[in-house]
């Protein structure tokens, strides 16, 4: 086949938004308004770098342990350190996405949020 065919009708969009739910489903509001969050999509450039960063970064803690030294990483770090780079904006609430993804007690957001990237469907 010779002709070029053109598939970005069928491409990822670079980002989707998600709505925050509250610990018991409900929507998430700030002063009367919903809570969202603009994510970055797996086919973005965005997604991109941080893949790249990632293998950097696996490469580095494999050669430490070759050398006998112990790894030090951190599930809770990682995941944080992954939706702060993966996060677009957060609409309608005054906080930034290190200090919402970094707060242990609000561990349901982060996990909706790593469920919403996870799947391609939101993009």
């Amino acid at each position: 086949m010779s002709e070029t065919i053109d598939l970005s009708a069928f491409e990822l969009d670079d980002t989707a938004t998600m709505e925050v739910l509250t610990k018991k489903g409900d929507q998430m509001e700030w002063e009367g308004k919903p809570v969202s969050i603009e994510f970055y999509g797996p086919g973005s450039e965005k997604a991109q770098a941080w893949e790249n960063k990632q293998a950097r970064e696996q490469t580095a803690r494999a050669m430490k342990m070759a050398r006998g030294k112990t790894s030090d990483v951190d599930p809770h770090k990682d995941m944080t350190d992954r939706l702060v780079f993966m996060t677009k904006q957060i609409h309608n609430l005054p906080v930034t996405p290190a200090a919402l993804f970094g707060n242990r007690k609000l561990l349901h957001v982060a996990d909706q949020s790593v469920r919403f990237l996870g799947d391609m469907g939101n993009f």
